[in-house]
């Protein structure tokens, strides 16, 4: 029986991760329900802040620039620091 008091703490702590990120996402959604043309997109990271190299970052850069107007061409041609 000691065995199911560790998968209860596991299930405690999914549970509470899982409701975070549900806050977090109704909260973005109200924020970009605000911002004119605007959509919420939820990136999967397990960071706040995201790093280069997490495949959300890719998404995104697109996300951002999909809402600027501005085409990757042009962001490529005038930054060569810009990566995809």
């Amino acid at each position: 029986m000691a065995a199911a008091r560790p998968r209860a703490v596991q299930i405690r702590r999914d549970l509470r991760a899982l409701l975070s990120r549900t806050k977090a996402a109704l909260a973005g959604r109200a924020l970009a329900a605000e911002i004119p043309k605007a959509e919420f997109v939820q990136l999967d990271s397990r960071n706040h802040i995201l790093l280069g190299n997490e495949p959300a970052w890719t998404g995104f850069k697109e996300a951002v620039l999909a809402f600027t107007g501005r085409p990757l061409a042009a962001v490529l041609a005038r930054d060569r620091g810009f990566r995809v």
